[in-house]
Protein backbone atom coordinates (compact mmCIF):
# COMPACT_ATOMS: atom_id res chain seq x y z
CA UNK A 1 0.00 0.00 0.00
CA UNK A 2 3.10 2.33 0.76
CA UNK A 3 4.79 1.74 -2.54
CA UNK A 4 1.18 2.26 -4.27
CA UNK A 5 0.88 5.55 -2.29
CA UNK A 6 4.96 6.54 -3.27
CA UNK A 7 3.87 5.76 -6.68
CA UNK A 8 0.93 7.96 -7.26
CA UNK A 9 3.06 11.04 -5.17
CA UNK A 10 5.90 10.78 -7.37
CA UNK A 11 3.56 10.96 -10.46
CA UNK A 12 1.44 13.99 -8.86
CA UNK A 13 5.02 15.26 -7.46
CA UNK A 14 3.55 15.37 -4.19
CA UNK A 15 5.24 14.45 -0.90
CA UNK A 16 4.31 10.79 0.25
CA UNK A 17 4.89 11.55 4.21
CA UNK A 18 2.94 14.59 3.83
CA UNK A 19 0.40 13.23 2.37
CA UNK A 20 0.15 10.20 5.00
CA UNK A 21 0.64 12.45 7.51
CA UNK A 22 -2.44 14.37 6.50
CA UNK A 23 -4.86 11.92 5.47
CA UNK A 24 -3.95 9.16 7.30
CA UNK A 25 -4.69 7.61 11.09
CA UNK A 26 -1.88 7.18 13.14
CA UNK A 27 -2.51 4.63 15.99
CA UNK A 28 1.18 3.89 18.80
CA UNK A 29 1.02 1.34 21.25
CA UNK A 30 -0.67 3.63 23.79
CA UNK A 31 -3.79 3.88 21.72
CA UNK A 32 -3.64 0.28 20.49
CA UNK A 33 -3.67 -1.19 23.90
CA UNK A 34 -6.30 1.69 24.73
CA UNK A 35 -7.91 -0.03 22.15
CA UNK A 36 -7.49 -3.57 23.58
CA UNK A 37 -8.52 -2.30 26.76
CA UNK A 38 -11.65 -1.43 25.34
CA UNK A 39 -11.96 -4.73 23.20
CA UNK A 40 -11.70 -6.60 26.43
CA UNK A 41 -14.35 -4.69 28.52
CA UNK A 42 -17.29 -4.69 26.22
CA UNK A 43 -16.75 -8.27 25.60
CA UNK A 44 -16.28 -9.32 29.51
CA UNK A 45 -18.45 -8.00 32.17
CA UNK A 46 -17.54 -6.44 35.38
CA UNK A 47 -15.47 -8.79 37.91
CA UNK A 48 -17.33 -8.30 41.49
CA UNK A 49 -14.81 -9.41 44.55
CA UNK A 50 -16.60 -8.61 47.45
CA UNK A 51 -18.99 -5.78 46.68
CA UNK A 52 -15.72 -4.49 45.06
CA UNK A 53 -16.26 -4.14 40.76
CA UNK A 54 -13.34 -4.27 38.74
CA UNK A 55 -12.95 -4.45 34.45
CA UNK A 56 -11.89 -7.68 33.17
CA UNK A 57 -9.08 -5.48 31.66
CA UNK A 58 -7.40 -4.24 34.54
CA UNK A 59 -7.66 -7.30 36.40
CA UNK A 60 -6.05 -9.22 33.44
CA UNK A 61 -3.03 -6.62 33.30
CA UNK A 62 -2.84 -6.18 37.34
CA UNK A 63 -2.44 -10.40 37.94
CA UNK A 64 -1.12 -11.57 34.64
CA UNK A 65 0.50 -9.26 32.51
CA UNK A 66 2.08 -11.76 30.21
CA UNK A 67 -0.88 -13.12 29.48
CA UNK A 68 -2.39 -9.88 28.79
CA UNK A 69 0.33 -9.01 26.44
CA UNK A 70 -0.40 -12.53 24.54
CA UNK A 71 -3.78 -12.04 24.05
CA UNK A 72 -2.94 -7.86 23.10
CA UNK A 73 -0.14 -9.49 20.22
CA UNK A 74 -3.10 -11.62 19.13
CA UNK A 75 -5.73 -9.10 18.75
CA UNK A 76 -3.46 -7.19 17.50
CA UNK A 77 -2.47 -9.21 14.61
CA UNK A 78 -5.97 -10.13 14.55
CA UNK A 79 -6.68 -6.55 13.60
CA UNK A 80 -4.21 -6.67 10.83
CA UNK A 81 -5.13 -9.58 9.12
CA UNK A 82 -9.14 -8.29 8.93
CA UNK A 83 -7.33 -5.06 7.53
CA UNK A 84 -8.20 -2.41 9.98
CA UNK A 85 -4.61 -1.75 10.88
CA UNK A 86 -1.64 -1.73 8.30
CA UNK A 87 2.03 -1.73 10.19
CA UNK A 88 3.76 1.33 9.27
CA UNK A 89 6.78 1.35 11.35
CA UNK A 90 7.60 -0.49 14.39
CA UNK A 91 5.00 -0.23 16.96
CA UNK A 92 3.26 2.46 14.81
CA UNK A 93 0.29 0.94 12.73
CA UNK A 94 -1.91 3.10 10.00
CA UNK A 95 -5.67 2.78 9.63
CA UNK A 96 -6.12 0.31 6.98
CA UNK A 97 -9.66 2.28 5.62
CA UNK A 98 -7.44 5.93 5.73
CA UNK A 99 -4.97 4.36 3.34
CA UNK A 100 -7.59 3.02 0.81
CA UNK A 101 -9.05 6.41 0.81
CA UNK A 102 -5.65 7.99 0.13
CA UNK A 103 -5.17 5.90 -2.93
CA UNK A 104 -8.52 6.47 -4.16
CA UNK A 105 -7.92 10.18 -4.12
CA UNK A 106 -4.87 10.17 -5.25
CA UNK A 107 -5.99 8.01 -8.43
CA UNK A 108 -9.21 10.11 -8.82
CA UNK A 109 -6.22 12.97 -8.94
CA UNK A 110 -4.34 11.25 -12.23
CA UNK A 111 -7.53 10.85 -13.92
Amino acid sequence: MIDRIKELCSKLDLDWEEQINENVTFYDDARLDEMFSDYINDTHEMINIMGVKYCASFLLYETDPIHYQCEYLNWLDAECQDERFYEYEDNVYLSHDDLVDLIDTLEDELS
